[in-house]
């Protein structure tokens, strides 16, 4: 029994195949987005998840790396300068910075 069949989903002539865990660290496409490098990816790819990787920041949310991840893992401070996105510590400084 699927994780789906057992949730009670039930499938409309698609179906789902079974994969091992090998077939999913090959298959799977797992993204970190971070600014600073950190040991877990390189855990990740010696374990054999191949498809890991890492990228500084996001330019575009329709950059293929975004696109293509099954899973991704994102740093909420210091990412998202280039689309103007700013953590609680850049947007306490802009808000001081505007108030005088």
């Amino acid at each position: 029994m699927g994780l789906f069949t057992w949730l009670g989903f039930k499938q409309k002539g698609k179906h789902i195949p079974e994969r091992n865990i090998d077939e999913i660290k090959r298959i799977c496409r797992v993204l970190f987005i971070d600014d600073h490098a950190f040991p877990v990816i390189d855990i990740l790819k010696e374990s054999g998840w191949s498809s890991t990787g890492r990228i500084r920041d996001v330019e575009s949310l329709d950059q293929h790396e975004i696109r293509d991840a099954h899973v991704i893992f994102v740093d909420i401070q210091g990412i998202g300068r280039k689309l103007k996105f700013l953590d609680s510590t850049h947007k306490r400084n802009w808000i001081d910075r505007q108030a005088g």
